[in-house]
């Protein structure tokens, strides 16, 4: 839908904003790893940038996590501060995995240990 008073100077700007901002996530080895796995999971780049917009850059990040550990591991919000919990939820998220299920739950998880052995490796 086009805006009632969008010029081109307006929509150029928007464009080149757009385009400065996948530059910054392709730039990022872990920001262009996260949106690349929650893109892969069917969640659309425009809800992503929704979610980056009014926020530091580390609170981005961590945004991210959040939403790839509600989608993986656990349908509840990540607990940073106890650490033990979060092992549990994986282990409990593991065991519940059966391969060659019709879920794409078995696939994010295994694209989801892809994607961290590939941070934790510089």
């Amino acid at each position: 839908m086009k805006d009632a008073g969008a010029t081109p100077e307006s929509e150029w700007r928007k464009i080149k904003q757009t385009y400065l901002m996948l530059e910054e996530w392709f730039e990022d080895r872990t920001l262009y790893h996260m949106v690349g796995f929650l893109v892969s999971q069917d969640i659309a780049i425009k809800d992503i940038q929704t979610q980056s917009q009014n926020c530091m850059k580390s609170e981005f990040e961590q945004s991210l996590r959040q939403v790839i550990f509600e989608r993986v591991v656990a349908q509840k919000p990540l607990c940073h501060s106890d650490e033990e919990a979060v092992r549990m939820d994986v282990e409990d998220c593991l065991a519940t995995l059966i391969y060659g299920s019709k879920g794409r739950l078995v696939t994010a998880a295994l694209l989801l240990f892809n994607v961290a052995t590939l941070l934790e490796n510089r």
